[in-house]
Order: structure tokens, then sequence, then C-alpha cells
């Protein structure tokens, strides 16, 4: 039987190609995107402030998830040639994906001790 099954022959199901960058200079769609993006962030930022009582609480700020969504698919939308990852650039990238989850478990564990503390609303 040959075809995909046949270990000989090559196809591998789970392949696939790594994108490229985000083509640069941006068209007018990637622009659209950061546009959404800062809308997004701002809203989120607005809901952040309003929990911290630095401003009025603005209810409808959780509509601010679907622009930055929006804004990174329109970014994304042209994208460079697949580049080859070397070895070193491999390592490089699981030191940093170590590094950012060191991070993250530190913030994790303060917002627990804020909370267990009595320290956030």
């Amino acid at each position: 039987m040959s075809g995909y099954r046949d270990p000989a022959s090559g196809f591998d199901p789970d392949a696939y190609e790594q994108p490229g960058p985000a083509l640069t200079p941006y068209n007018w769609v990637q622009w659209t995107g950061v546009a959404l993006e800062v809308i997004g962030i701002a809203l989120f930022l607005t809901h952040i402030a309003g929990k911290l009582g630095w401003i009025a609480e603005i209810e409808p700020a959780r509509f601010g998830f679907a622009p930055m969504i929006l804004g990174i698919v329109l970014i994304n939308s042209r994208r460079g040639p697949p580049t080859q990852i070397g070895r070193e650039q491999l390592d490089r990238n699981k030191r940093m994906l170590f590094i950012t989850l060191a991070i993250l478990a530190l913030v994790f564990a303060l917002a627990f001790a804020a909370d267990w503390a009595g320290l956030l609303p």
C-alpha cells in the first residue's frame, strides 16, 4: 500500500512551516490592526484603572478583548517567508521560555499572597 501510511513516503501530517515575521512596511490592513490593538489596550487599562479606583469604573471595558484579537489577526495577515530555526535559536527560545515562566510564577505567587493577605479588593 502506498501513500501517506508508507513510512518511506516522507509524508508527515503533523509537519508545518513556521511562518516568518510580519512584513514591513505595514499596509493599511496592518495599520488597522495596530489601531484595534491600541483601542483594546486602552479599554483594558481603563478597566484596570477603574478597578484600582483611579477613575470611575467603566463596565463595558471587557469588550476590549475582541479588538485585540482582531488586531493581531490583521497585523499578521501579511507574513514573510518561513525561516529555518537553528540549534542556537532553539536554545535561546527555550531559555527565554523558562525565564518567562519563572517571572509568571513569581507574579502569580505575589498576586496569591496579596489576595490571601487581604490586600486586594
